[in-house]
């Protein structure tokens, strides 16, 4: 025993902080609810938009019919969102510490970013089964390009920078930090930032999309 306290005179106890229980679940799933979020919507605006690709775009601007898409599937998140985020991590007994509205505040962000990128997946996909087996498959490298499995400090500099461009990357960053770690809306201002411009960056490529289809539709 005195052997033993000279060799160790003070064993380290590790207790992580906002994992206390050390599970796997309270690790994992608050992310991949988050992925899961993306990649359903993301197969959903896909399907819409390849299906009604045949029919005559509606009497409005590409911007106005942009613009009213995001606000549809805003409101449809509206109540996905907050059981996905709130309803289940309390059914598995997941701790949350973080408030409601910052939580809601920046999903907002990361909705009008995913449903921006669906928009331009269904301009740019043909067929709907191509949305559908193309998302399906990524899914697990997206997963692992969000630095939650994989640290980013093992990842190369181009692949964080490809990373940066999936909505889920920011989006699991900043929503595991408050509804896990407590943070506030403060505290993220860079990957809120960065949902921000992939809101406005696929919103635009979105609407340049709508704007060739409506000057293709007389050809048809």
């Amino acid at each position: 025993a005195v052997a033993t306290e000279v060799a160790d005179p003070m064993p380290l106890t590790a207790i992580a902080l906002f994992n206390p229980q050390g599970g796997y679940a309270s690790y994992l799933l608050p992310a991949a609810f988050i992925l899961i979020l993306q990649q359903t919507l993301l197969i959903g605006v896909g399907l819409a938009g390849t299906l009604s690709r045949d029919g005559p775009p509606p009497p409005a601007t590409p911007l106005a019919r942009v613009l009213g898409k995001l606000l549809a599937y805003l409101a449809l998140e509206a109540f996905i969102v907050p059981f996905c985020l709130v309803a289940v991590p309390f059914l598995y007994g997941i701790p949350r510490i973080g408030g409601l509205f910052p939580l809601l505040a920046y999903a907002v962000l990361f909705v009008l970013a995913v449903g921006a990128l669906g928009l331009v997946v269904a301009g740019t996909f043909r067929t709907s089964y191509a949305v559908q087996l193309t998302m399906a498959a990524i899914g697990m490298p997206l997963f692992f390009l969000s630095g939650f499995s994989w640290p980013a400090e093992a990842m190369p500099t181009p692949i964080l920078w490809l990373a940066r461009l999936v909505p889920s990357t920011s989006a699991i960053d900043g929503l595991v930090q408050i509804g896990q770690m407590g943070a506030s809306l403060a505290d993220l201002r860079q990957p809120a930032f960065i949902l921000f411009a992939l809101a406005i960056g696929y919103g635009g490529v979105a609407v340049a999309l709508e704007a060739r289809r409506g000057q293709g539709s007389p050809l048809r």
